[in-house]
């Protein structure tokens, strides 16, 4: 699937959802009753989370934590110990996408499972999987799990749920530049950066596709260009902008909380105010030349 096609599809994740909660509470999925060994108390760090899901290890030796809040607000941090390399991303999902999965760990009796699942033997790089969420009565229940461990199905489902969400907010649209010269049949370059660093860049004419090309930035190219947006006052644009210059146009989006806003600038315009616009639209030029 193209990555231009994976937006964040909550609608989708949330059927996923209620229809493994249905599964649980129809008793298609039988609870596999494994024996709790003694192992040390966890003590995550839930951030003020209702929820809380971390993978570590791997052989790239990368943590990656989701946390969902009460709102409905979701935080995203993707960790790399050699390097000490990371990035964030905050979001937020639909009140019935919330109450479904609150409602996944209600029906999967998440109080009573397990608190590992070990494998039998030694896994040479594998990951350690981390489930936490607050129970009614204000306590933390942790579940940890790791490759090649036999897990309780209800845990499984849980895991692949979250693992589910996790992967729509990185295909979130965060980032988009849309270049054109504002003619009849001028050429339009549109650009999208997805939340974990992939893009495609398309050229149109007369509105048509006549070229294009999907692939990764880099992590300082990712951070460069988040950094621009997340750094330009959209609410102050009407004071930066100016009269409407000739030239190539340029348009900034940046995705909210409710959609998408944006700012709209000519190449002509020097206001210092928008350099760090006109960078990114070089920048933009840098990492997916088209012919």
């Amino acid at each position: 699937m193209s990555l231009f096609t994976r937006r964040f599809a909550a609608s989708g994740v949330g059927l996923a959802l209620i229809a493994a909660t249905a599964m649980i509470f129809s008793g298609s999925i039988a609870p596999v009753r494994a024996s709790q060994p003694s192992v040390r108390p966890i003590a995550p760090d839930m951030g003020g989370a209702r929820i809380l899901y971390e993978v570590s290890g791997g052989l790239a030796a990368v943590t990656t934590t989701f946390r969902v809040f009460d709102s409905g607000a979701v935080a995203y941090k993707w960790d790399r110990a050699v390097g000490g390399l990371n990035w964030s991303f905050d979001s937020r999902i639909p009140d019935g996408e919330l109450r479904a999965l609150k409602s996944l760990f209600l029906a999967s009796d998440f109080e009573s499972l397990p608190a590992r699942f070990t494998p039998d033997g030694v896994i040479m790089d594998g990951s350690r999987i981390l489930v936490a969420a607050v129970l009614s009565d204000g306590t933390v229940k942790t579940v940890l799990s790791e490759t090649g461990a036999i897990e309780d199905p209800r845990f499984t489902v849980i895991r692949r749920s979250l693992d589910r969400l996790v992967s729509d907010l990185r295909a979130t649209e965060v980032v988009r530049v849309v270049s054109y010269v504002d003619i009849p049949g001028g050429r339009e370059r549109i650009f999208t950066m997805l939340a974990d660093g992939r893009y495609r860049c398309e050229m149109r004419r007369d509105q048509l596709p006549i070229s294009w090309i999907e692939g990764q930035c880099t992590y300082a190219e990712r951070r460069k260009m988040l950094g621009v947006v997340n750094e330009f006052d959209f609410n102050k644009t009407h004071l930066v902008v100016g009269p409407l210059l000739p030239g190539v146009q340029n348009e900034v989006f940046r995705l909210n909380p409710t959609g998408f806003e944006a700012v709209h600038f000519s190449e002509r315009n020097l206001d210092p105010s928008i350099a760090g616009l006109h960078a990114l639209v070089d920048m933009v030029g840098e990492v997916a030349e088209l012919p």
